[in-house]
């Protein structure tokens, strides 16, 4: 279309196939177009010598949508050629790149997401107000060109609801794969999609695999995400959230387990949850009421052999969360299965069960509940509350101190640390590094809530140490059944002691929940391993046990317990370094797991022998 004067037009206009020498489809030399319409298209225009493929014209003013594909010109302007350009919808796509402008052009929307190398408007001017570009390409000004230009190198756009290309995530520690379409982050990082410049260090690298993304191949489509940055179950910041349908599991601090959606499912958690409070509570109450003046030898090697599996069980978890387990579990998983199974003595010796992880944070959510540590911690406190209020009806308040306080307190004590679980998502060091978050704060100033969380462990503990001595201290002739059970297996000048048990008891339920082995391994390994050492200080020291017997067996049992401990710890260590042994790795697990099941295993048979010889009235003598 040819015109010496100005154009106006409205109205749907379509132009296929023209082509000339300039202004392939319409063209204007000195005068301008104004079109009304909604929309123009202009497919393959072509200006063979000149420029403007599909407009050549002085000015071009269009209140609709302007859109052009595969449209060409020998010269300049594959789109337009013009003084001046005023577009409200401009899309260009195919092999259509440039609008070349004299003087000013202002364009509301630029859509270049089908355009196979860009588009962008050449001039010494352009407002551009808002831009769908392509794939790897960015909204950017570049010399004369002003558009969607394709990510300069160091650069990348991942999300299709952003125009502009952002800066490569720049890791000091770690090498980070980036080019303008594609993002490959290293185990144990991730960073923020939508602004690239927020990279994490996952305190748990476990659940941080390395991440591969793409752009979306199309302007509909979102980040395509080849490998994700977090494993399944986890998101947020350094992938430190449980994802929909996911919620913290009740015994492993800081794992995600997925929500049953099954009713049978929450019915079965519930009767389970159920079945084991009330058989832990129905046992001690069994176990002190029928407390006896002098304590035979199951029943002292049985409590024992509950202290010990305390610390098998912390050392397992701790083996089982390194990397060098979970590369067992891939490379033979016959093997791992083979140590997983080791636990069932230790779970048994704790009066626990190894089947599937339970969360009593998704029983609460399906009851519409928030499903927060608060809400779970004060909910599963229910139940132990009113059970020991039928005891302290029923037996009178010695007895339900000592239950209460043996069974439940250890636990509702260390849901408190949870509270305090601190973490970093990047090195101190690093800039935002000195920020210590705490998400599972109660709401509140955190120093206050702080205070008070530290405040009622405090008090936790004074209760139980000061409800047993108490106990103890004003014993009088004849004893009661629950003084009797707190005394009987002690010499008289330490009565008492069964309160170091007690307070060793709470100590390793409360450091793994204030510091998760998948946070701080070298911390709770060390912090175990100072509380077993100051046990076995005291029993040597002190040796309060009546039954010589039952002291060396207790400070053996300590003994293997540290060895336990070290034996973790030095596989932890091993299992950060880079120069780290599969061998060594693997003999320390077997080790681990061998000796703390092991010795479970040994001493359940000698309880049982114990046990059948108590009955024959044929106990040995010590």
């Amino acid at each position: 279309m040819y015109a010496r004067g100005h154009l106006e037009g409205s109205g749907r206009w379509v132009l296929e196939d023209c082509q000339a020498d300039s202004g392939g489809g319409i063209f204007i030399e000195e005068g301008h177009i104004k079109l009304t319409g909604p929309a123009m298209t202009c497919n393959r225009c072509l200006a063979r010598a000149g420029a403007g493929g599909a407009f050549h014209v002085g000015s071009m003013t269009a209140s609709g949508m302007v859109t052009v594909r595969n449209s060409t010109a020998a010269m300049v302007g594959d789109a337009v050629y013009a003084n001046d350009l005023h577009l409200h919808t401009a899309i260009l796509a195919g092999r259509t790149a440039s609008l070349a402008v004299g003087k000013h052009s202002s364009i509301a929307r630029l859509l270049c997401a089908e355009a196979v190398n860009g588009c962008y408007v050449e001039g010494p001017s352009a407002d551009i107000s808002a831009a769908q570009c392509q794939r790897g390409g960015g909204l950017q000004k570049s010399g004369f060109q002003t558009g969607c230009l394709k990510c300069e190198e160091g650069q990348i756009r991942l999300a299709a609801n952003s125009s502009h290309c952002q800066p490569c995530p720049s890791i000091p520690t770690a090498a980070v794969g980036c080019d303008s379409t594609e993002l490959k982050v290293p185990p144990g990082y991730m960073v923020n999609t939508t602004n690239l410049t927020d990279w994490y260090r996952c305190p748990n690298t476990a659940t941080c695999p390395g991440g591969f993304l793409k752009a979306g191949r199309k302007l509909e489509d979102a980040v395509e995400v080849v490998q994700p940055m977090c494993v399944l179950g986890y998101e947020g910041p350094g992938c430190m959230r449980c994802a929909a349908e996911f919620a913290w599991a009740d015994s492993t601090a800081m794992q995600c387990i997925r929500c049953s959606t099954s009713q049978w499912e929450v019915v079965r958690f519930a009767l389970f949850y159920l079945a084991k409070q009330m058989g832990l509570f129905m046992s001690a109450v069994a176990t002190v009421t029928n407390a006896k003046r002098d304590k035979n030898n199951s029943s002292a090697m049985l409590n024992q052999l509950m202290a010990f599996a305390a610390v098998a069980s912390v050392a397992m978890s701790g083996a089982m969360q390194t990397g060098a387990f979970r590369h067992l579990q891939e490379s033979a998983h016959r093997l791992a299965s083979l140590l997983e199974s080791l636990e069932l003595p230790i779970a048994l010796a704790q009066g626990q069960s190894t089947g599937a992880q339970v969360s009593s944070h998704c029983l609460l959510s399906r009851r519409g509940l928030d499903g927060s540590f608060v809400t779970v911690h004060w909910a599963t406190s229910i139940l132990p509350a009113f059970l020991v209020a039928i005891l302290l009806a029923a037996k009178g308040l010695g007895v339900a101190v000592v239950v209460g306080v043996n069974v439940f307190l250890p636990a509702f004590t260390s849901a408190f640390g949870r509270y305090l679980v601190a973490y970093r998502l990047r090195p101190e060091g690093e800039e935002g590094g000195r920020e210590l978050r705490m998400d599972f704060l109660p709401s509140g100033d955190p120093r206050t809530v702080i205070a008070l969380v530290l405040t009622a462990i405090l008090l936790c503990f004074l209760f139980a140490i000061g409800s047993w001595s108490y106990i103890v201290w004003t014993r009088k002739e004849p004893f009661q059944q629950h003084v009797q059970f707190l005394t009987a297996s002690y010499k008289p000048s330490c009565a008492a002691w069964e309160v170091e048990r007690l307070g060793r008891k709470m100590l390793l339920g409360l450091l793994p929940a204030l510091l998760p082995v998948s946070l701080s391994p070298a911390l709770q390994m060390g912090g175990v391993s100072l509380i077993i050492l100051a046990s076995l200080v005291l029993y040597d020291y002190y040796r309060p046990y009546k039954v010589e017997f039952w002291n060396q067996l207790e400070m053996a049992l300590l003994f293997v317990a540290l060895a336990i401990m070290v034996m973790t710890s030095c596989l932890v260590a091993n299992d950060f370094h880079w120069a780290h042994s599969g061998a060594t790795q693997a003999a320390l697990l077997f080790a681990i797991c061998s000796l703390a099941s092991g010795v479970c295993v040994a001493m359940i048979v000698a309880i049982a022998v114990a046990f059948y010889d108590e009955r024959r009235g044929t106990q040995p003598s010590q």
